[in-house]
């Protein structure tokens, strides 16, 4: 992925639920990475088989539209 300047890493999907989501959970994860860095953590790294034969038990398609509708909950509260 490249970044774009100043401007965060884009992401996309076959709808704006699924883009939006993809970045969301971009965000969490790097949130997450910065935090164990910054304690020193997070030595090793996997592959990249090993990294998505865990990605499909992490990230259901199946659980992206309840969190989508969670999010527009949350911006019309």
């Amino acid at each position: 992925m490249r970044s774009t300047r100043n401007h965060g890493v884009p992401t996309v999907g076959p709808d704006v639920p699924t883009a939006v989501m993809t970045a969301v959970l971009l965000a969490r994860a790097c949130r997450i990475q910065l935090t164990a860095m910054s304690a020193r953590g997070w030595a090793t790294w996997s592959d990249d088989a090993e990294a998505l034969s865990r990605r499909g038990h992490r990230y259901r398609p199946s659980c992206s539209p309840q969190a989508w509708a969670y999010l527009v909950r949350r911006l019309d509260a």
